[in-house]
């Protein structure tokens, strides 16, 4: 069995993800360190919040233009 393969098998099984936008290994690449990228900063942002926001909340703050709640020492 190829890479791409287990890894296709892998991410529809364990990761639940219908599918992947390419089956290039460099472009699946792309996808997963650009995810990881995302959730770091993400995780950045939260910790410089005032109190716990989920991510899907941080998410619709980002979306509807809602200022956050930053600790007043992390500016």
């Amino acid at each position: 069995m190829q890479f791409v393969q287990r890894c296709d098998k892998y991410f529809t099984t364990y990761m639940k993800l219908d599918h992947l936008i390419s089956k290039k290994i460099t472009e699946i690449l792309v996808q997963i360190f650009t995810a990881l990228i995302a959730y770091l900063i993400l995780m950045m942002i939260q910790d410089m919040l005032s109190h716990f926001m989920r991510t899907p909340d941080l998410i619709d703050y980002f979306r509807h233009g809602i200022p956050l709640p930053f600790k007043s020492d992390a500016i």
